[in-house]
């Protein structure tokens, strides 16, 4: 059963390319017993380009589908001007504000919440919907998808005071 070097891509391509034409044309080569593709691997260039578009294909369509899982994150609610450096800024009196004061400070003056955990700093793409500011300055558990360097919070669960 010899199905020749470029059956399975031809396959593959035809799954994915088979929803947006109606016209694609199958025929099945009895020498290859499966189906083929009309047009596909004719010549040695195209059976490696159509190769390359395939399995960049799989890899968007898998990485997609693991970006954008929910998972969950243990850290605290901080604002985006302090972030990792934790210098808090100062109160009346000179006197180093808490956590939840500096964050709650740095957002009126321009600052973004931010989830700060694992020693990463991640932008909170819906802190206003969600009610963050209940949050700031306190360690929190985050259930969330994460988009691009933002995570969309789906769940947020105040874990103690800070």
């Amino acid at each position: 059963m010899n199905r020749g070097s470029c059956w399975h891509i031809d396959e593959a391509l035809a799954v994915f390319s088979a929803h947006r034409s109606a016209t694609t044309s199958i025929a099945v080569d009895s020498a290859r017993s499966g189906p083929q593709v009309s047009g596909f691997c004719d010549q040695p260039g195209e059976q490696t380009m159509k190769r390359a578009v395939a399995i960049v294909a799989l890899f968007v369509c898998s990485t997609a589908w693991v970006l954008a899982a929910e998972q969950k994150w243990t850290g605290q609610i901080g604002d985006s001007m302090c972030g990792l450096e934790a210098q808090h800024s100062k109160g009346p009196g000179g006197k180093t504000m808490s956590a939840r004061d500096c964050a709650l400070d740095c957002v009126k003056h321009g600052g973004s919440y931010v989830l700060i955990a694992g020693g990463k700093v991640f932008k909170l793409a819906n802190a206003d919907k969600v009610g963050v500011v209940a949050h700031a300055g306190y360690s929190v558990d985050v259930v969330g998808t994460l988009q691009g360097d933002a995570i969309a919070i789906s769940k947020i669960v105040r874990k103690n005071k800070p």
